[in-house]
């Protein structure tokens, strides 16, 4: 049964021009680089050379965060702590996306 809304909703990440150059190295160097698109069938996150996917019913909750320190916050990186992984582009806000099940 086709879907009216099935075309994903593309949410871009804020790039921060200050770190322009930071973001380099991770293969963000516009906007086309660093999205979330999110549809029914689920959640995809390209942040230059990294890229994330994972199933709507994968999904255990979302919130938006921050402030943070550019250290904390800008680049790609997958915490072994609590096996998260970040893909920040700017220090003032950010998503955190909650997934029931974490496979690497």
């Amino acid at each position: 049964m086709p879907d009216s809304d099935a075309s994903p909703r593309r949410h871009p990440f804020d790039l921060d021009p200050r770190f322009g150059a930071a973001l380099l190295p991770f293969g963000v160097g516009d906007p086309s680089d660093a999205h979330v698109d999110l549809d029914d069938d689920g959640l995809r996150v390209r942040f230059g050379f990294f890229s994330l996917a994972t199933p709507v019913r994968n999904l255990a909750g979302a919130q938006l965060t921050g402030p943070f320190r550019a250290v904390k916050a800008l680049g790609a990186r997958l915490s072994l702590a609590d096996r998260g992984v970040t893909f920040g582009s700017a220090t003032e806000r950010g998503g955190l996306f909650r997934l029931r099940q974490v496979s690497v």
